[in-house]
């Protein structure tokens, strides 16, 4: 276990070396306790117990000209890590770090580690559901509109499951349509009253 620890040290320092901005931050919980007792006296250095003492490295880095471009359902990344997610029954954790690690040693764009940590995410969501719920021989419905619509259908259809999607945006729409008339804001026909 110690040797992890001085490993997972040393990538988290050399991690934060390679940041343009570094912050070292924490806690120290100490005291100085004197006691003194007829002619004796004690002093020692000790923790006061109010705390637990931690320390921590930030960096910052600028991975790139602004925000990443959106990622698309055919981009390679997404589909590779998505189904690398879905083998792994959605246990992501352990993956999370290298993509960074790719884009500190491997030069993975920031569009590419975008695409990455999607693929990755929507695949262990759904293979977290999949393991939940177990896949039944109807569809999912899948209620999302626009790009995450399409990364939704594609990751659903790397994991073997069926999907009907619904327009997010219709099915807001129809429900604010319906809950109006439910509470007798618009006529049952659609006309206003």
């Amino acid at each position: 276990m110690k040797r992890f620890s001085t490993l997972a040290g040393l990538a988290c320092v050399s991690a934060a070396a390679a940041a343009q901005s570094v912050s070292l931050y924490g806690v120290v919980d100490v005291g100085l306790r004197h006691v003194r007792n007829g002619d004796a006296t004690v002093t020692s250095v000790a923790s006061n117990g109010n705390n637990t003492s931690r320390v921590g490295l930030k960096g910052l880095e600028d991975l790139g000209d602004g925000d990443p471009k959106p990622v698309t359902s055919d981009n390679p990344f997404f589909r590779r890590w998505c189904e690398t997610a879905l083998t792994e029954d959605g246990d992501v954790t352990s993956r999370l770090f290298s993509i960074r690690a790719a884009g500190l040693l491997q030069d993975l764009q920031a569009d590419d580690a975008a695409a990455c940590l999607s693929g990755l995410l929507i695949g262990g969501e759904i293979a977290s559901a999949s393991r939940r719920h177990g896949a039944g021989a109807e569809p999912v419905v899948l209620v999302a509109s626009g790009a995450l619509a399409a990364l939704y259908q594609v990751a659903l259809g790397l994991a073997g499951l069926k999907v009907r999607t619904v327009d997010a945006d219709e099915a807001v729409r129809a429900g604010l349509v319906e809950a109006a008339r439910e509470n007798g804001m618009i006529a049952r026909t659609g006309a206003a009253r």
